[in-house]
């Protein structure tokens, strides 16, 4: 996980950093100027074989006060895309609804699988919050759970990408879409 990259999505979406709880917000000189209560966050890194890497990210918060200023709750996704010998691209969009969370959480951890993958895509997705840090990786998913994950993962980056009408994101979500092929129908 590239924590360079994670500081810079964070910062893009309005976080101190990739945690759960309560984050304090800073000025450029470092000073302190709000705070916020972030209730429900995660991160994944998308691998594809063939192509750069992408960081997507969900995070929400609730309301909260700090010396009399309002800050309101908000729901947010992000997508950082790695692009080799270049800037990287990082952009994100208010959402309604985290397409994630009740994929994983009807999630078998304990599931039988004997599928092997070599090449395709694969995901390291982190979960962070005050009372654990879980953490998912899979690769070119067989099982219905991890392929209804997957879906989820796809989706929330496609509507970031349509959302922002980023042509680097939007680019990027038809190559993801061709690494997922027909788990995607």
């Amino acid at each position: 996980m590239d924590i360079v990259a994670l500081k810079k999505l964070a910062e893009h979406m309005g976080l101190a950093d990739m945690r759960a709880g309560r984050q304090i917000l800073r000025d450029s000189r470092g000073w302190r100027e709000g705070e916020i209560c972030v209730i429900a966050l995660w991160y994944a890194t998308v691998r594809p074989t063939f192509h750069d890497e992408a960081i997507l990210c969900c995070a929400a918060t609730k309301e909260t006060e700090f010396r009399g200023k309002r800050f309101e709750a908000w729901s947010r996704a992000g997508l950082l895309l790695h692009n080799t010998g270049r800037q990287s691209t990082i952009v994100w969009t208010p959402i309604q609804d985290d397409l994630l969370r009740p994929q994983v959480a009807s999630l078998d951890i304990m599931a039988r699988s004997s599928t092997l993958s070599v090449d395709g895509i694969g995901y390291e997705i982190h979960f962070p919050s005050g009372d654990l840090h879980g953490q998912l990786e899979f690769r070119n998913p067989m099982l219905p759970a991890l392929v209804n994950i997957e879906r989820a993962l796809y989706q929330t980056g496609l509507t970031v990408a349509s959302e922002t009408r980023d042509t680097e994101a939007l680019a990027y979500m038809e190559i993801w879409r061709q690494y997922l092929g027909r788990r995607l129908e």
